[in-house]
């Protein structure tokens, strides 16, 4: 089993430093992960990355989870560089995200609309999968329309209608649908798993914290069984 103690402590200490940020992008936490290698970590050196395993990367997105981190680290790293790169599109620098969608593209003319976009509005580019292109989209490409989620976290309206470089758009490399979706799926479930654990964590600081009939109330059998049921499920779905 690979010892991923060390890289553990080092997210642990970025994305609790950058802790209660706001529920903007947070570009000082989005700069940390850029210097430590952390915010590329299984992208090849030749994309940018520091050529880390999904392991790697799971112990990353546990802790970004745990601390509700406003950086779009799943979708740079897992998503929007590992499609980029796959199709030979250049990756471009800065943070990035992944949608998959339909456009109408012809040679390097793009248009068309994408609906809730992640982070669309603090991204350097987008990298989107359409059933017959690979098309990376620059911000001044594009005309984004604010969203969000139940999280707050942003979901964007995107709409796109004249020229991308010829290098932008490629076919898409076999497998790619598959593969994105599987990607997603596992930064996702990363991602709550680390947001149980945090949730936890906040629970159980404020049951020592908050006073009821005189002593705090998680020495009520009744809130201590909830605790306890929390805590063999957060295990679980790491």
């Amino acid at each position: 089993m690979t010892d991923n103690s060390e890289l553990r402590e080092l997210a642990e200490s970025i994305f609790a430093a950058a802790r209660d940020a706001g529920t903007g992008f947070d570009a000082e936490l989005w700069k940390t992960l850029e210097g430590t290698g952390l915010a590329r970590l299984t992208l090849p050196a030749d994309a940018g990355g520091s050529e880390g395993s999904f392991s790697d990367a799971a112990v990353v997105l546990a802790e970004a989870g745990a601390y509700a981190a406003r950086v779009p680290v799943v979708e740079t790293d897992l998503l929007a560089g590992w499609l980029l790169h796959a199709a030979g599109i250049g990756v471009p620098a800065g943070p990035l995200t992944a949608v998959t969608g339909t456009l109408d593209v012809e040679g390097s003319a793009v248009r068309g609309a994408l609906q809730r976009v992640p982070w669309a509005r603090a991204a350097a580019g987008i990298a989107v999968l359409t059933p017959h292109h690979v098309v990376l989209l620059g911000p001044e490409q594009i005309t984004v329309t604010d969203g969000s989620n139940l999280a707050e976290e942003p979901r964007d309206a995107v709409v796109v209608d004249g020229e991308v470089p010829s290098d932008a758009v490629a076919g898409v490399p076999e497998g790619a649908a598959e593969e994105f979706r599987l990607r997603a799926a596992l930064g996702r479930a990363q991602l709550l798993a680390g947001a149980a654990r945090g949730a936890l964590a906040a629970a159980v600081r404020y049951a020592g914290e908050r006073v009821q009939f005189g002593r705090p109330i998680g020495r009520f059998q009744a809130v201590q069984q909830q605790l306890a049921l929390a805590a063999a499920e957060v295990p679980a779905a790491a």
